[in-house]
């Protein structure tokens, strides 16, 4: 779909239709409005509208958080003044993004709590409720930043033109990868939760770990190309983990 310049950029588990038709099954991909096209031979395509207006969503990478004229100002602005580091710095963004516009920091918070198995803790007086998803994201951010973006790009237009290159580059063959590895999230938050609570009986702690290692494989090289060959072994051990569920 990617290699003939087609982005369909939701992909999650809701927008996926599936048949069951004998050992078969037919899918789907449906709701494909947010879609959107570009040219996979050339290296300057300009930033997608719907990619620079989203606001933080679990099944598209963090990165969207770049494509906005907001971080072109904030790290033009660190960039001249470096008082802090880059990792603080971009904290704040995030954070100042998700106080505006929350989006899916609510699930965030969940995903970390219960798949990758971050604790967390009450803000302190005058922290800002979603510190520790933005530590989390600011985490993902930096590595793209320090790959792509001069530290000296103190114009907004050569942070933006850096940005550009992360986007034909990586973001682009990584966006709809990323919706597909979220697929399971939903249905691993309901487990956990349900494990931790008491009120689910039966092993499905590989199911959860197995959602893990995806969630780890997409967030660990932000700056590159998810290695699919290593990617598609973790989805395609999923049958067979929810095969030994005891209802199956």
């Amino acid at each position: 779909m990617n290699k003939i310049g087609v982005i369909h950029a939701d992909i999650k588990d809701a927008n996926i239709l599936a048949k069951v038709d004998g050992s078969n099954v037919h899918s789907r991909l449906i709701d494909w409005g947010v879609s959107f096209t570009f040219d996979p031979t050339s290296g300057r395509n300009p930033i997608a509208s719907r990619m620079a207006s989203v606001s933080y969503q679990y099944n598209i990478p963090p990165s969207v958080l770049l494509f906005s004229s907001e971080f072109y100002r904030h790290y033009a602005k660190w960039a001249k003044s470096k008082t802090i580091s880059l990792q603080d710095s971009l904290v704040a963004f995030v954070i100042e993004e998700l106080e505006e516009n929350k989006g899916h920091a609510g699930m965030l918070k969940a995903i970390l709590m219960y798949v990758v198995g971050i604790p967390f803790s009450a803000p302190k007086t005058g922290e800002s409720k979603y510190k520790n998803q933005a530590k989390y994201i600011a985490r993902y951010l930096r590595h793209i930043v320090e790959q792509f973006i001069p530290k000296n790009a103190v114009s907004e237009t050569e942070v933006a033109r850096s940005v550009l290159q992360y986007y034909n580059k990586v973001f682009l063959y990584t966006v709809d990868v990323w919706g597909f590895v979220s697929i399971y999230i939903g249905l691993a938050l309901e487990l956990a939760e349900q494990m931790q609570s008491g009120h689910l009986a039966g092993n499905y702690k590989a199911f959860i770990a197995q959602n893990q290692k995806l969630f780890a494989h997409m967030t660990a090289i932000s700056h590159k190309v998810p290695d699919m060959k290593n990617l598609l072994p973790i989805i395609d051990d999923m049958p067979q983990i929810v095969q030994q569920w005891p209802e199956y």
